[in-house]
């Protein structure tokens, strides 16, 4: 466990205990790492160590090549078993289609009419999305890891705010993605063509519409996280946000037909208003945060 250097707790308890601290070294700009044994009574500390800059800096790098190696394969891992299960990926994918009588280009049910490069492009692409998607939380835990122990407490409770808002946001736009947004562009689709004529999609491109819908929507959903960024990092204030917020609508409408993949009104509202209400709840979030 590393205690940050400006914790007056520790500070002041390591200069209360009995054990040898050289108290020049702490009066000058040198960074103190302390290894603490904190027993009931709180006040005994153990395995005390003063680095000097140099070593201090070996330390972090070695932590940060531990941590980056674990993240990685950790990616790795999410890869090759995704690329593994990706015809059952398909299967699942291919549940909305089914919902809509969608006619796959396919041989028999779970076997699909691919060209050779489709073969590589669809499990490449499964391998690659839903990959990285599984390793999102080792990922995350790593960095948390080595970031949160040199923060201060207002500065961990805010880290840790914003990375279980931003998962939180992300799931629930995928949710939306794959039980309303999806479903409704996909209909259009289906619709738009003449009675007369049967709606055919490849499985290759349906999957595309898909799953770029699905990581294009949760990403969009992290707008309450960039606005409080933004107003802590000063780039932005509350009150611009809030005298803005018709220039904002207009945006996000220009912004929703851009990634939205059909041209009808109703899926660009699907897309636009939850944005809308989300931008809302981020004024009002950094309104209680500030």
């Amino acid at each position: 466990m590393i205690i940050n250097k400006n914790s007056n707790y520790v500070i002041n308890n390591i200069r209360n205990s009995k054990l040898n601290i050289n108290i020049n070294q702490r009066k000058k700009n040198i960074k103190c790492h302390t290894h603490v044994i904190i027993r009931k009574n709180k006040k005994y500390y153990t395995n005390i160590f003063v680095y000097n800059n140099k070593i201090n800096f070996k330390y972090h790098l070695t932590e940060l090549k531990d941590r980056v190696k674990i993240a990685g394969f950790s990616s790795i891992l999410s890869l090759i078993l995704c690329l593994f299960y990706s015809k059952e990926i398909i299967k699942i994918i291919q549940i909305i289609g089914l919902k809509k009588n969608v006619s796959f280009l396919q041989i028999s049910p779970g076997d699909f009419f691919f060209t050779s490069i489709d073969v590589v492009y669809i499990f490449f692409k499964i391998g690659l999305y839903f990959g990285v998607l599984c390793a999102i939380p080792s990922i995350l835990y790593q960095i948390t890891s080595y970031v949160i122990p040199g923060l201060t407490i207002r500065e961990k409770n805010f880290f840790v705010l914003i990375t279980i808002s931003s998962i939180v946001l992300f799931l629930l736009g995928t949710i939306f993605s794959f039980n309303i947004l999806s479903p409704y562009a996909l209909n259009f689709f289906l619709n738009y063509s003449e009675n007369s004529v049967e709606a055919t999609i490849s499985i290759k491109q349906y999957f595309e519409f898909f799953i770029e819908l699905f990581f294009i929507t949760g990403i969009a959903f992290q707008l309450p996280i960039f606005q409080l960024i933004f107003v802590k990092s000063k780039i932005i204030s509350l009150d611009s946000m809030k005298r803005q917020w018709r220039v904002v609508f207009l945006a996000i409408l220009i912004i929703s037909s851009i990634i939205t993949p059909t041209t009808d009104p109703l899926t660009l509202l699907l897309i636009s208003f939850p944005l809308f209400f989300l931008y809302i709840f981020g004024i009002l979030l950094v309104k209680y945060i500030k």
